[in-house]
């Protein structure tokens, strides 16, 4: 289990979120992310990053 607490709750801190999970977990796993609805879930730079 990866988390993360910051003071901030904005897109940059949830890209860092993102890249760290990349950085972990071996490729041949599956990760199951449950996100609330907020917009920093769903800015562009973050649906940019998943489309990778």
């Amino acid at each position: 289990m990866i988390t993360q607490c910051k003071p901030r709750h904005r897109h940059q801190e949830f890209l860092g979120f993102l890249r760290q999970i990349e950085k972990f977990v071996p490729e041949d796993l599956d990760v199951h992310l449950i996100v609330d609805n907020t917009c920093t879930h769903k800015h562009a730079k973050v649906r940019a990053w998943l489309a990778q």
